[in-house]
């Protein structure tokens, strides 16, 4: 059996850390796609997709089954229904954005309790410090590129174009340890330092806002059942709540992205918004199968909603500046 792992683990991405990894999980998801001829495979912490081969030789001393759609408990009982690991993995891929350089060190977590270590990630385009667990980041080959949206979000790792592994990341919290400093200062000579008043109201501000929508789904799910005429009025609330949350959102978490230069040499000061917002339709209108619906066109600044196949044309959108919303699943662009 060790003659045909150390075979496979010469051609393979994944290292005999996933194996280590995986023992003593309290739950073990396993699910096959016999299109693609592959296994996905998620512990709760980390989800990896493999070949047939690589389940045989690295997950298989573990669960002791075939490949197949189940659950394994710690206690050996398993269940049918394993997670639809083909979307989490899919979805995490798509909102990954920013590339991870691992940090040249590992530090020991803040509880005491713990055996295991932790391997800060910096990423330069989004300018924030990301912690994961060393065993599970180094379950698949450091060569490959590694992206994640924020501190708080999975780490996915990449084969190619193709997402291949996702990593949970281990929360920093700032006002208690000096790692994200550390690794910043390593980065960019620029420490990070505490969140100030400003950076605090923004917060405050999309929280009570996340609130605000909350409830008002609440009393548009009462509505509905008296007064199923104010349903509308109500939605069009919330989703005007809503497009403001991820503007907080993205001040919060993403960093400010320069416009295409193409699109900067087409506007010009004489433009209102509503016109630039015209513009951009009929620029939109080349690409087949996208329905562009501009909404507050008469506002300051209106937002250009596609519907359609417009990840068909995902290039030619992100590269006319369009941006996807997770929320909505969508993309637009801001005016």
């Amino acid at each position: 059996m060790n003659a045909t792992k150390n075979a496979v683990l010469k051609y393979s991405s994944y290292t005999a850390a996933l194996t280590r990894s995986l023992k003593g999980s309290e739950r073990i998801h396993c699910k096959t796609d016999e299109e693609n001829k592959a296994v996905y495979v998620c512990n709760g912490y980390f989800l990896v997709k493999l070949t047939p081969m690589e389940y045989d030789a690295l997950v298989r001393p573990i669960t002791q089954r075939d490949a197949g759609d189940y659950i394994i408990n710690a206690d050996g009982t398993t269940a049918p229904g394993p997670l639809d690991m083909v979307k989490v993995l899919t979805d995490a891929a798509r909102e990954a954005v920013h590339d991870l350089t691992p940090a040249p060190f590992i530090v020991a977590p803040s509880d005491k309790r713990s055996k295991s270590t932790l391997s800060p990630y910096y990423s330069a385009s989004g300018d924030f410090v990301a912690g994961f667990n060393s065993d599970y980041a180094a379950i698949i080959s450091g060569d490959l590129p590694r992206k994640s949206k924020n501190p708080i979000s999975p780490m996915v790792v990449f084969s190619g174009d193709e997402p291949q592994a996702m990593i949970l990341p281990v929360r920093l919290d700032e006002t208690k340890t000096r790692v994200p400093a550390a690794v910043r200062a390593y980065f960019t000579d620029k420490p990070q330092e505490p969140a100030d008043e400003k950076l605090a109201k923004v917060s405050k501000e999309r929280d009570d806002l996340e609130i605000l929508a909350h409830q008002l789904e609440a009393q548009r799910e009462t509505v509905e059942r008296v007064h199923g005429q104010e349903i509308t009025r109500l939605q069009n609330i919330i989703d005007a709540k809503n497009e403001q949350i991820e503007v907080l959102t993205e001040r919060l978490n993403a960093q400010p992205e320069a416009q295409p230069q193409e699109a900067a040499e087409e506007s010009t000061p004489d433009q209102t918004p509503a016109d630039k917002a015209a513009a951009l339709v009929e620029k939109l209108a080349a690409l087949e199968g996208i329905t562009a619906t501009v909404k507050g066109a008469q506002t300051a600044a209106p937002v250009v909603w596609l519907t359609g196949e417009a990840d068909a044309h995902k290039n030619e959108i992100e590269a006319m500046g369009g941006k996807w919303s997770a929320k909505r699943s969508a993309w637009y662009f801001k005016i």
